[in-house]
């Protein structure tokens, strides 16, 4: 049985295209073949927005056709697997390609990987439109999503609890082989290190992770934080190095780059904390996933996904958004139990294993696709 698995090309950039390319080369059946099927913007229009634009409607209609086609031509096809975000342009997208499968007699998979709460609040409060939204999407044959709030939302305008199913995203456990005993940063017993390693962008709270280094620095604590990744939009480095240096904290914060996927384990692995003090929109985090399976103990808000994931104190703490008391009082904490937070390096590891390791979630789909395929 072949599933047509519908997302962005293979070269575009973000965290839905990493999840279903690991998925991919994770995901093994006898039962099973996966077909990639490219919609919405394409990865060489990513840096041209004026031409994206333009082009997405005539883009749009080539990719329904095709679909429609691909789907008309190949009766083997019987699930078709879509990946939307709670945001308007791939959520009407890929509602149109739902009831076109659904049309053509196709089971369908519903993951939605981004969520955004503000436009979720606002398209339910609209009685009619979320009438239409419960009519279509109750003909999903099952949906995934990435936090339990996500299928509060939803089961609370109307769809049924028992079809939707919460699933994290993933990380790669063959760049995961660590011996927390031999790990160099053990022996600075004093100093704190923190890190953040995600899009360097103002929604993603780097600003505010500099401000409360300079309240960290005014009471002494003995820290750094490496920040890898890069800027977007890239105007904004200039003033983010203004900052640091405007508040002497060059030998504090330090702006290290970007992280291939195999440097990023080992990096993450070194540090003590991973910071992800957030007001974006999030699901749920890859970065934070990783952090976990490298054995960091993660500070974060508790956007998404990150509310059910993060323990207090057991892997890490949940902040305030945009709060640089709350995020430096909680960081000023794991300083005072450094001792502790690195001896639950190997526990956290575990729990990032036994939840989030690929082959758990591609099992998780696997036996989603395997319920609809027998029903």
């Amino acid at each position: 049985m072949k599933i047509l698995v519908i997302t962005k090309d293979r070269k575009s950039k973000g965290g839905v295209v990493n999840f279903i390319s690991l998925f991919f080369d994770v995901f093994s059946s006898d039962d099973f073949e996966l077909l990639w099927c490219a919609v919405g913007t394409r990865s060489y229009d990513y840096y041209k927005p004026l031409k994206r634009k333009l082009l997405y409607p005539i883009e749009f209609m080539v990719d329904i056709i095709k679909i429609f086609l691909t789907l008309f031509k190949d009766s083997s096809i019987k699930i078709v697997h879509l990946n939307p975000s709670m945001i308007p342009v791939p959520l009407l997208r890929d509602t149109v390609i739902l009831i076109m499968c659904k049309l053509l007699r196709r089971k369908v998979v519903v993951f939605f990987h981004g969520w955004n709460d503000l436009f979720a609040e606002t398209l339910f409060k609209q009685s009619l439109v979320k009438k239409v939204f419960v009519i279509i999407y109750k003909r999903a044959d099952h949906i995934l999503v990435l936090a339990e709030q996500f299928k509060k939302t939803l089961t609370d305008i109307g769809l049924k609890k028992d079809s939707i199913t919460v699933i994290r995203t993933m990380y790669d456990k063959r760049y995961c082989h660590f011996d927390f005993s031999s790990n160099r940063r053990n022996k600075e017993k004093e100093s704190l290190n923190c890190i953040f390693l995600s899009r360097l962008c103002k929604d993603k709270g780097i600003f505010e992770i500099v401000d409360a280094a300079r309240l960290l620095k005014d009471k002494e604590v003995n820290f750094t934080i490496e920040f890898y990744g890069y800027f977007k939009p890239a105007e904004i480095e200039n003033e983010f190095r203004e900052k640091i240096s405007k508040h002497n904290l060059q030998n504090n914060v330090l702006i290290k780059g970007f992280a291939g996927p195999e440097a990023k384990y080992s990096i993450m692995s070194e540090a003590d904390v991973f910071l992800l003090p957030t007001t974006h929109p999030e699901g749920c985090p890859t970065a934070v996933i990783e952090a976990f399976a490298c054995g960091c103990f993660v500070i974060s808000t508790g956007s998404g996904a990150l509310k059910d994931i993060v323990m207090d104190k057991k892997n890490g703490i949940i902040v305030k958004p945009e709060n640089i008391e709350d995020l430096a009082d909680k960081i000023i904490w794991a300083w005072k139990n450094l001792e502790y937070i690195r001896s639950i390096k190997s526990q956290t590891s575990k729990y990032s294993e036994e939840n989030f390791e690929a082959e758990i979630i591609c099992n998780k789909i696997r036996n989603v696709y395997y319920q609809l395929s027998s029903s």
